[in-house]
């Protein structure tokens, strides 16, 4: 869809209407000065509102299902961020850490890997 690595990892349910179909890119997450920060978008642009794919959304309704179970077992320890994709404890995740924590989702989730890249072209063309 376009996201920037820090808009994916920023993104919170919040952000989503599951009932409509769309996503609003409204934060960002961004390393500066060694600490993570949550900032505004970049751009009015950024915080277009956007239809989700079938499958997008039909993913993104399974993970908040199995989300809500994780949240639940470590209450304890979970920080409420609201995030989509935050790490174990609910914090923000490094934006540059997506690609591996992606993997681990895509597989818990049951998806295939994709023979494309992040740049949109089929491997190793980027």
């Amino acid at each position: 869809m376009g996201l920037r690595r820090g808009e994916l990892v920023g993104l919170r349910w919040s952000d989503l209407d599951l009932d409509e179909g769309t996503l609003r890119v409204q934060q960002t997450v961004q390393r500066v000065a060694g600490q993570l920060h949550v900032q505004d978008a970049k751009t009015e642009d950024s915080e277009a509102v956007l239809p989700l794919p079938e499958v997008t959304w039909l993913t993104l309704l399974e993970h908040q299902e199995r989300q809500q179970t994780e949240r639940a077992a470590l209450a304890e320890v979970w920080e409420g961020h609201d995030l989509v994709f935050p790490s174990e404890r609910g914090t923000p995740m490094e934006p540059t850490n997506l690609s591996r924590s992606f993997a681990r989702l895509r597989e818990t989730a049951g998806l295939p890997v994709s023979a494309y890249t992040t740049c949109g072209t089929p491997w190793p063309r980027c």
